[in-house]
């Protein structure tokens, strides 16, 4: 990749975001040490796997890596953890650092993050007790603090971005506030401290019902992704389109693998990257429009992926994965971290110890097993669509769940229905706050014929390529309830 010998590349699989540099060295100290060793990459391919001890969660937890930038020197994974929000600094992609944990971060998942002349914003979501967008500032990317500007329950934020004189821009949209989606944007020009909030009808993203979903600032103006396409901005509020969805999938390379939809990744010579397939990248620019480079970026082993620059690493981060991956030479953490035992409380567990446990710790330490314990419903994670065309008919939904408290850091268990479960009086979909007793298991033995009867393995509607094997393996992780009871408290 001769590209990668200009400039490094953070890739990240997931959600579309923007980030900033770092700016100190403290940082929480990592749970578990890692071992660094010597390995040569595998030369089959252009990514290897840093297991490095920053990433590593805590036994029942998990590391949520949602995006990455290069900016000001530095590469930023943004995400979360058992701790809350969190960035991830590195200087070179191979040695990492987390921001320290607080409580204004608690239970926090950052989305996007953005670097401005006097300090730094991030954006995300405060899970509990009520899903709701945030956005935080901080000065030196270390410790961060809450807007003090609140943003309606349910809404979402999509991405974040700042001139060169300091002003922070955000997008967002409303999510489950209205019935049909909407966009908001909000502009600061005090460091992220306070923000002047639009509403559908008091700015022009220049397309109707779509919302800004990446942007950047390129010295000129905003550049955003909207609808599919490119648009600009000289204020963030009045859009108007530059390229068009249909013009930039035209220009997509033809060939095998996936193609690639990168939101708006900023190059040092005033190109964007936007996408790519095999080894050609689609780049726009307003000089030469949309292009294509056939050496910038091998995409052949990667999916959904976010691109961020720098000059000697690719770096790539999978949703869902606690590994990021980086490009050649990657001869420090290569090894995977040894695998925990699970704690498995042999007398009466609580939904709190269940919950903070991987499915596979669940399977171990419980499987068929009858457990009871209290828990609540959520105000608003208890219930709603089936698993569409979900082949567990025996299974009376399973998108329901259970929170250990309704403080503002629960854990949360799924669950679904047995087809006799009983006392289901008081409890319904509306319960929201509601004390419960419940008794359930995990690894049914209905679990053994998933899916259901007359399955011909054809993919299912909405469902991605799956065996049997794998169906069952989704059911007996199933935590199946056969009784609940209101508690009066």
């Amino acid at each position: 990749m001769r590209g990668l010998a200009k400039r490094s590349i953070v890739i990240v699989l997931g959600t579309c975001l923007a980030a900033a540099g770092v700016v100190g060295q403290a940082a929480d100290p990592a749970p578990v040490e890692a071992k660094p060793v010597e390995a040569t990459p595998d030369e089959a391919s252009a990514w290897a796997k840093v297991w490095h001890p920053a990433f590593r969660p805590t036994l029942g937890s998990r590391t949520d890596m949602q995006g990455a930038q290069w900016l000001d020197g530095r590469f930023a994974v943004v995400g979360g953890d058992e701790r809350g929000a969190a960035v991830w600094w590195s200087e070179d992609g191979v040695e990492w650092r987390r921001t320290r944990r607080s409580a204004s971060t608690d239970r926090g998942l950052a989305s996007s993050i953005a670097a401005g002349p006097g300090g730094y914003v991030m954006v995300g979501i405060q899970r509990t007790p009520k899903p709701r967008a945030r956005i935080w500032h901080s000065a030196d990317g270390l410790e961060w603090e809450p807007a003090e500007s609140k943003l309606p329950p349910g809404s979402g934020v999509l991405s974040v971005a700042s001139t060169e004189e300091g002003t922070f821009v955000a997008y967002g949209d409303l999510g489950r506030v209205r019935r049909h989606n909407g966009c908001w944007m909000g502009t600061s020009a005090d460091g992220g401290v306070t923000w002047d909030l639009r509403w559908e009808g008091d700015w022009d993203p220049g397309s109707v019902d779509d919302c800004v979903v990446s942007v950047a600032h390129d010295g000129n103006s905003f550049v955003g992704r909207i609808d599919g396409g490119i648009s600009e901005s000289t204020d963030g509020v009045s859009w108007q389109g530059l390229a068009t969805w249909k013009e930039i999938r035209g220009t997509v390379p033809q060939g095998k693998g996936r193609r690639h939809d990168v939101g708006l990744v900023p190059l040092d010579d005033g190109r964007f990257a936007i996408g790519g397939r095999g080894m050609t990248t689609i780049t726009w620019s307003r000089d030469d429009g949309l292009a294509l480079d056939e050496d910038l970026v091998d995409w052949t082993d990667l999916d959904r992926v976010q691109l961020a620059l720098g000059p000697d690493r690719a770096v790539a981060v999978k949703s869902g994965k606690p590994a990021p991956a980086v490009s050649p030479p990657a001869d420090r953490y290569t090894e995977p971290w040894a695998r925990r035992e699970p704690r498995c409380r042999s007398r009466n567990p609580q939904i709190r110890h269940i919950a903070a446990m991987t499915e596979r710790e669940r399977l171990e330490c419980y499987g068929g097993r009858e457990l009871t314990f209290e828990a609540w419903i959520p105000y608003s994670e208890y219930g709603g669509t089936c698993p569409f065309g979900a082949p567990y008919a025996w299974i009376r939904c399973w998108n329901y769940w259970l929170a250990s408290d309704l403080g503002p850091s629960p854990g949360f268990l799924n669950f679904g229905w047995a087809p006799g479960a009983r006392d289901r009086r008081g409890v319904n979909e509306g319960s929201g706050g509601a004390h419960v007793r419940v008794t359930g298991h995990f690894d049914d033995p209905a679990a053994a014929r998933c899916p259901e009867p007359g399955w011909d393995g054809r993919p299912l509607a909405g469902w991605s390529i799956r065996t049997k094997a794998q169906f069952v393996d989704d059911c007996r992780k199933q935590f199946i309830v056969t009784r609940m009871r209101r508690i009066k408290d």
